[in-house]
């Protein structure tokens, strides 16, 4: 009997390890996988909020973040509604936890795509902005991005998308530098004009001008492909001076103008250049010389910008404006000169750019 009740007694401690054994392998794997939920639960959640920082570089960072938002969503349905305690079997939670992984590396391989390539299509324009002088961190951003990289994991992905975002920040910062410099060197520019009325004090202006801005004045009887505006041989008649993007520290002078004997030698040069001088502010400001803040009204965006931060008086050039749309050719003659008529937004639009870099 002793031995039947040891054999029975041993028979039955071997049935509860094994149950337990089973039981006790069971609740690790299943808190093991609970763990390795939410952990990736709180990966998603970062990447997440990193997506919400990052939704004015150019790419679809909130469109991607909506989409992750959503598979965090149904990862909290799948879990029992609380995802910082995953509640469920091993195989209900893997699941989960693989279909919110997936997500997450779709969602950041994504956005590392896209920034990949806004900065590729972004930093030829970056190096017109900040010139020679930070150069070296617009090559550094370009070499950072991977354009059409594959991504296998979410932990590279996010490493490289950090990484290239900071090289973005220290170009963004440039730009900020940039500007700065340049509106120190505006005011002091808003005091000067033609001493006389006469070509040598005309151009002195101009020179001194250029000299305080880091432009160069290029005199031209032609403005054809090679500065990009108009093909070679198109009436120039109407236009005094322009600004090209693509040439951000030269502002040019037709010599063809049909007035030009006299405006070399009238302060109407020197307001004219400093009407150029605007749009290139508005470029370094904005990338571009057309923002989409202004709303196709570029030329009295320029012109407003003058009034208000290069010393032009404005109630006097505005005078002037429509009395030439009155005497002007009916037709392209007189609707250029209406384009330079500036009205309150224009205003309003110049300062949200000078202030602070408002530009869409």
């Amino acid at each position: 009997m002793l031995a039947l009740v040891a054999w029975v007694g041993f028979g039955a401690a071997r049935g509860g390890l094994s149950d337990l054994s089973s039981g006790t392998t069971k609740s690790v794997s299943a808190t093991a996988t609970a763990q390795e939920a939410e952990a990736s639960y709180k990966t998603a959640q970062e990447i997440a909020k990193y997506l919400e920082d990052w939704t004015d570089n150019g790419t679809t960072a909130a469109k991607t973040r909506s989409a992750l938002d959503d598979a965090i969503a149904e990862f909290k349905s799948q879990v029992g509604g609380d995802p910082d305690n995953p509640q469920g079997d091993a195989t209900a939670l893997g699941s989960a936890k693989a279909a919110l992984d997936s997500e997450t590396l779709n969602a950041i391989s994504t956005y590392c795509k896209e920034v990949d390539g806004w900065v590729d299509d972004m930093a030829h324009r970056w190096e017109l902005q900040v010139g020679d002088t930070y150069a070296a961190d617009v090559a550094a951003a370009k070499s950072k991005a991977k354009k059409d990289a594959t991504w296998e994991d979410i932990k590279s992905a996010f490493a490289h998308a950090q990484d290239v975002d900071a090289a973005i920040k220290k170009v963004q910062d440039d730009i900020k530098t940039t500007v700065d410099h340049l509106h120190s060197v505006e005011a002091q520019v808003t005091g000067i004009n033609a001493a006389e009325n006469t070509e040598s004090a005309v151009t002195a202006a101009v020179d001194r001008i250029a000299s305080i801005m880091g432009v160069e004045i290029i005199r031209t009887d032609d403005y054809g492909a090679e500065y990009g505006i108009k093909e070679s041989g198109d009436d120039m008649s109407i236009t005094v001076a322009f600004f090209v993007d693509s040439h951000p520290n030269q502002i040019f002078i037709n010599t063809q103008h049909k007035e030009y004997d006299y405006t070399k030698r009238d302060n109407y040069m020197v307001t004219t250049v400093k009407h150029e001088l605007s749009h290139r502010s508005v470029f370094i400001a904005c990338g571009t010389g057309r923002p989409v803040i202004a709303k196709g009204r570029y030329e009295a965006l320029a012109e407003a910008y003058s009034y208000k931060y290069f010393g032009v008086d404005g109630e006097y050039e505005q005078e002037i404006i429509k009395e030439q749309v009155a005497v002007a050719t009916p037709g392209e003659e007189a609707e250029a000169f209406k384009a330079y008529i500036v009205n309150d937004s224009d205003y309003q639009n110049a300062q949200k750019i000078h202030d602070s870099g408002t530009c869409m």
